[in-house]
């Protein structure tokens, strides 16, 4: 599977979920966990942070996280962070992607305006 294909596949599984993750980004910015929410997407199971959700419905494992997590755990150098915020979008209006696989370890940003109801 080439790179484009893979993140057609993540963007068809993230539509099923959409919905979830927005509300779980909305809980963990207003009770003021985070104002930076990331969801680690992970086709294999990992010890990262909190399971959210499962392979039943989905394809991908799909952990919440935050930034503050991912510096801690040197997922973000500390030289690196003010350029995160300033890059970080709009957690009501996009995704905080964290894709997680063999290939491909980054950031990727969705659109919860792309989700159909």
């Amino acid at each position: 599977m080439n790179f484009e294909s893979y993140l057609d596949f993540i963007y068809i599984d993230f539509l099923k979920s959409s919905s979830k993750l927005k509300k779980v980004s909305y809980v963990v910015k207003s009770l003021g966990f985070s104002n930076y929410p990331i969801f680690i997407v992970s086709k294999k199971k990992i010890n990262l942070n909190s399971l959210l959700f499962d392979k039943k419905n989905n394809d991908f494992y799909y952990y919440v996280s935050n930034l503050d997590f991912f510096i801690k755990n040197n997922l973000i150098f500390k030289n690196k962070v003010d350029f995160f915020k300033k890059s970080y979008k709009d957690p009501y209006k996009f995704c905080c992607l964290f894709i997680l696989n063999d290939f491909f370890n980054n950031f990727l940003y969705v659109s919860y305006s792309s989700y159909k109801k």
